[in-house]
This record gives structure tokens, C-alpha cells and sequence, in this order.
């Protein structure tokens, strides 16, 4: 551990008393360059190493390397299933292991010689099956991401023309409206009809402005919504693909199954039957003890095969339930997030939208309060706008 440690200090602390400090330190931290702000003397590590606890620091130094290694192949399987996880092949893996896991594989069905052939057999048979099913997912999921990654950048590029368009509209009407406020308030004066109907135009143009935001809005969620239709008949036609190539795999495993189970119990009844004939001539040795029992009892033996075979049935039905039921949630949840996504953005640009229109109405309505403040109270020839 510590492997990058360069400096340590201790000073002060009372395990600097004892008399083997520097010396402990000096063999279970190599690395070290300076110790209590002192350059340390590579000679002195070498000492260390040599005459400290020699035992005890090889057995330390084994135990962290044998924990590295393991937090590696944690890792790397991790890293591993993430990446199955994304394309829905996570339970394809371990396969094989899981089905004749200890806890699964019946101690009976071991002793019969017919047996590792037969697991050999079937964990070949599976291999290819889960080798076959990862190529051709592998380039359906290619597929599924890169219509996946286009979706999503059409969607945000339609986006981002549609709110620059509205960008664009805001600020031309700003720039209107301060030319015409500007006008108002010039020192010659306008007269009140004049300044009556001129705000009355820059306010009919912002009743315009806020439709043709709202009416641009609603024409990107009609186009998005579009998209999205037909982008999520393209990704159901894919994932339909993958659903009955799973469906094929599956249904040959349970085949390679089948031809497991029945091999395994003819195997089984053939060396019970010849087991029943050779106990009548001969004993056996006392090593073999505990594979006569298991051959002597054949309702116990194909109860075995029986419920071996049913455990793995049961294992390849859930196993395909899980994929199909990842390939059905991924595409449902996928749309969720979008329409949630588009639900909020579409919110957001609403209240946008009424947020500029308010901030312009209200700076109209006090350009308008401060010229009618500043008419003459006596009814004088100036009746304008500063």
C-alpha cells in the first residue's frame, strides 16, 4: 500500500520513542523519500528490509498484493458487466458457472463417469450459443446507438435553430420598441394622438411578438413529436430484431439442455443397472463407498437429474426474462426521459416567453404613465413626451 507515499512526519507523535520507529518505517514504506523532513538514506532502507520482521513483512506484502489483485478482477468484471448491461448481455455472462454453481450441481450426478463428458459437452454447446449471440447483438446495438446518437443530435440541433429564430424575433421587437419609446421621449415632443397610436402599434407588434413565439414553439414540438414517432418505430423494429434473437437463443439452450439432462440419465441408469449387476459378484473397494450409495438408491439418483434439470429450466427462463424485460425498459424508459425532458423545456420556454413579453408591456405602460405625467395640467399647447 501507499506505493506513491513520498513523505511522511511523524515528529512529535510518541511512537517516535520507540526504538525501532525509523526502522519499521524504513520496511514497510520503500517508497519514501523524506521522514520527519529528513532525506532518507537508501542504505538504510536496504537495512531495514533486510533485518526487520522479514516474515511478517513478506506474508504483509503478499496479503496487499493478493487484495490488489482481487479489487482488480473486481474491477475489470464490473467494467465488464456495465458494458454487457448496455447492450443487454449482461446475463449471458457466467452462464455456464452459475448454472453448476456448488450449491446447484447435485453431489449424486458427479460420480457417474458419463458425467464430465457431459458437462463438458453442454458448457461447449454454451459457449458457442453466447458467443454466437454476442456478435450478432454486438452489431445490432451498433446499430440502435448510432440511430440513438443521431436522434438526439437532430432533436438538440432543432433546438437550437428554433430558440436562435426566437432570439432573433425578441431582439428586433426590442430594438423597435426602444426607437419608438425613444421617440416619445424627445425633448420637441409628440403630440398625444400621435403618441397614443404609436404605442398602440408597438403593442399590437408584441400581442404579434408573443403568438409568433408561442406559434414557433408549438410548430418545434409538432416537428419533435414527429421525429419522435418515427424515430421510436425504427427502435421498436430493433428491438423486436434483438427480442426473437434472444428468444432463439434461449430456446436452443433449453434444447442443449434437454440433450444434457437425457444424456446424463441414460448415463445414470445404464452404470446403476451395471452397478446392481456387479454388487452381486464383487464388493467395492472402500473409496468408491460413497459412489455405491449414490448408485444403489436410483429413485434418489433421477430425483437428482430430475430436479437438476428443472433448477436449470427454471435459470434459463428467468435469465431470458431478464433480457427481454432490459430491452423493454430500456426503450420505454428512453422515451420517458425524452418526453419528460421535452415536457420541461417546452414549460420553460412558455414561461420565457411570457417573462419578455411582460418585462416589454410593462416598460411600455411606464413610458406611457411618464408622458401622461408630464402634460400640461392647465391644458397647454405642450402636450408631448419627454
Amino acid at each position: 500500500k501507499f506505493q506513491n507515499l513520498r513523505c511522511v512526519c511523524l515528529d512529535g507523535n510518541p511512537v517516535c520513542n520507540n526504538d525501532t520507529y525509523k526502522q519499521h518505517v524504513f520496511a514497510y514504506l520503500p517508497s519514501l523519500k523524506y521522514l520527519d523532513y529528513m532525506l532518507i538514506d537508501r542504505k538504510a532502507v536496504t537495512h531495514a528490509q533486510e533485518g526487520y520482521a522479514m516474515d511478517e513483512l513478506l506474508e504483509l506484502k503478499e496479503r496487499e498484493t493478493a487484495e490488489a489483485t482481487k479489487e482488480k478482477e473486481r474491477r475489470d468484471k464490473e467494467q465488464v458487466m456495465n458494458y454487457l448491461k448496455e447492450r443487454f448481455l449482461d446475463c449471458t455472462e457466467d452462464l455456464f458457472e452459475d448454472m453448476f454453481a456448488k450449491d446447484i450441481e447435485p453431489e449424486n450426478i458427479t460420480v457417474l463417469q458419463c458425467y464430465p463428458q457431459q458437462k463438458e459437452d453442454y458448457k461447449e454447446r454454451i459457449t458457442d450459443l453466447v458467443k454466437n449471440l454476442q456478435n450478432w447483438m454486438e452489431e445490432r446495438n451498433k446499430v440502435r446507438m448510432k440511430k440513438v446518437g443521431a436522434f438526439e443530435r437532430a432533436v438538440t440541433k432543432a433546438e437550437n435553430e428554433s430558440e436562435e429564430e426566437a432570439f432573433q424575433m425578441v431582439r428586433d421587437f426590442r430594438s423597435l420598441k426602444k426607437k419608438v419609446l425613444a421617440q416619445l421621449i424627445r425633448e420637441d415632443g409628440t403630440s398625444p394622438n400621435e403618441a397614443n397610436t404609436m404605442v398602440q402599434e408597438l403593442t399590437k407588434q408584441l400581442i404579434d411578438l408573443e403568438n409568433q413565439l408561442l406559434a414557433n414553439e408549438i410548430q418545434l414540438q409538432e416537428a419533435i413529436e414527429d421525429a419522435t414517432s418515427d424515430f421510436d418505430t425504427k427502435i421498436s423494429e430493433i428491438i423486436k430484431a434483438m427480442a426473437d434473437k434472444a428468444r432463439e437463443f434461449f430456446t436452443d439452450l433449453e434444447g442443449a439442455e434437454k440433450n444434457f439432462f437425457n444424456g446424463v440419465l441414460e448415463g445414470a441408469i445404464t452404470e446403476m443397472e451395471t452397478h446392481a449387476q456387479n454388487a452381486e459378484v464383487s464388493s467395492l473397494q472402500d473409496n468408491d463407498t460413497q459412489k455405491a450409495k449414490f448408485l444403489s438408491s436410483r429413485e434418489e439418483m433421477t430425483g437428482a437429474c430430475a430436479n437438476f434439470n428443472e433448477a436449470h429450466t427454471s435459470y434459463i427462463q428467468n435469465k431470458e426474462d431478464q433480457m427481454q424485460n432490459a430491452m423493454t425498459n430500456w426503450r420505454n424508459s428512453f422515451f420517458e426521459r425524452h418526453r419528460e425532458r421535452q415536457y420541461h423545456r417546452n414549460r420553460q420556454r412558455i414561461m420565457d416567453t411570457k417573462k419578455v413579453v411582460d418585462e416589454c408591456r410593462a416598460e411600455i405602460e411606464a413610458a406611457m404613465d411618464a408622458g401622461e405625467d408630464d402634460e400640461d395640467p392647465d391644458g397647454a399647447a405642450d402636450m408631448g413626451y419627454r
